[in-house]
């Protein structure tokens, strides 16, 4: 029993990660990409429209092209049902995560994880406590990624503005328009600043202001040195200076942030390690004697008190990481 058990849990994860799998392809091959830019161009089309002005002919197979997905897009009736906001907020996340995937592409891609394992395990094999384990996976582990990857991205995006701006700079201090020498950084600079930048030229090119460019950007990349670069530039703007000499200070604070984050880090790296081994050290062990000792510790699942005491267990160790990890958070 014990072999046939571990061949359906073996079965259970290799149908998960194919199904995993299966759904990353078919969405890579079936997206557009970032499709920011063409909503932009829609926008333009209504306010053109409103004043009675036609659209360039170059938009319009753009515009074209945008309408016919949205056709065929079902995150309009998905709006209904959860409300407008939710699929904005889904909608920037997957944008801020980098991740050229729609809304209704990876509800999706949640639905099919959680109920492919469920119903397989359910119907085929009979042993319904592992396909609701790895349909709680499925639910679980995808919004993880999500917010892992747009916080890296983020960390990324930090660490590169503040070369970004001393590029930027230079190019100033050359004689350049700030939109020139936006578009002279993001050919020097890597990715992902590169590109939120080069996006932020195409939205001025179609006719957005720079401060709203630079507000659209701000909610891409929710960052506090990106909110203060762009609160310096529209404080620049609107009452004068030296818009070189302003970015380069706002540089040297960056900079100067980066490094203190570094530092706290190092000092906090003892902390978050001890976090780590109280969160994992307990299931560890139980792994360790359930594999010495079934029958032993068995009786914290098979008995009434024996589920009191792991219900305690793990709630004593939930408030002890957290509580590490609010002790290890600070915010510079």
């Amino acid at each position: 029993m014990m072999g046939l058990d571990l061949n359906i849990w073996l079965i259970g994860l290799l149908l998960f990660a194919g199904a995993a799998i299966f759904m990353l392809t078919l969405q890579a091959a079936a997206t557009g990409g970032d499709d920011s830019v063409k909503k932009r161009l829609i926008q333009l089309q209504k306010e053109r429209a409103a004043a009675q002005k036609d659209a360039p002919p170059e938009w319009e197979k753009l515009i074209r092209e945008e309408e016919a997905k949205q056709h065929v897009d079902i995150s309009k009736a998905i709006a209904k049902v959860t409300g407008a906001s939710y699929v904005e907020r889904l909608d920037r996340a997957l944008a801020q995560a980098d991740i050229p995937m729609r809304c209704s592409e990876y509800l999706l891609m949640r639905l099919l994880l959680v109920t492919t394992p469920l119903l397989i395990f359910w119907f085929v094999f009979k042993n319904p406590m592992i396909g609701v384990f790895l349909a709680m996976v499925g639910l679980v582990v995808p919004p993880t990624i999500l917010k892992a990857r747009s916080q890296a991205r983020i960390n990324k995006f930090n660490n590169q503005l503040a070369e970004f701006l001393i590029l930027l700079v230079n190019a100033l201090r050359a004689g350049q328009t700030f939109l020139q020498a936006v578009n002279h950084a993001t050919k020097e600079s890597p990715e992902p600043i590169a590109s939120e930048f080069k996006l932020l030229i195409q939205e001025t090119n179609l006719g957005l202001p720079v401060e709203a460019a630079f507000q659209n950007l701000v909610q891409r990349v929710p960052s506090a040195d990106l909110e203060i670069t762009a609160t310096a530039f529209v404080i620049q703007k609107n009452i004068g200076g030296n818009l070189a000499e302003v970015m380069e200070k706002v540089a040297l604070t960056i900079r100067e942030r980066v490094k203190l984050q570094g530092q706290i880090r190092v000092l906090t790296a003892q902390g978050a390690l001890s976090g780590w081994i109280v969160g994992l050290l307990p299931i560890a062990l139980g792994c360790v004697l359930y594999g010495m000792n079934p029958e032993y510790i068995g009786l914290l699942f098979s008995t009434e008190t024996g589920r009191i005491l792991l219900g305690v267990g793990a709630t004593m160790q939930l408030i002890g990481v957290l509580m590490i990890r609010k002790i290890i958070s600070i915010d510079v």
